[in-house]
């Protein structure tokens, strides 16, 4: 129970991005790729890892605002979507 209460979240977040990822076509895939290629190979791997916290997010705002921008939107479009 301990560890599912660590650990749970991060499935959740890793799951949704899995499946946002598995639908992408393949120019969007390259899209995505190329925005990745602008944030430094650690905070890459912190996201590729699941670290998602404040701290990454943190990190992802100073190097990269509109990365961090462009997720904002999107999240906020997908949840008035399903309200």
């Amino acid at each position: 129970e301990m560890w599912r209460g660590k650990y749970e979240r991060l499935f959740k977040i890793g799951a949704f991005i899995n499946q946002r990822l598995s639908a992408y076509t393949d120019e969007k895939w390259n899209r995505r790729i190329r925005e990745l290629s602008r944030l430094s190979p650690e905070l890459v791997a912190s996201i590729l890892q699941g670290e998602f916290d404040g701290k990454l997010l943190g990190r992802i705002v100073v190097e990269s605002p509109a990365f961090f921008g462009k997720a904002v939107l999107a999240a906020l479009r997908r949840m008035s979507k399903t309200s």
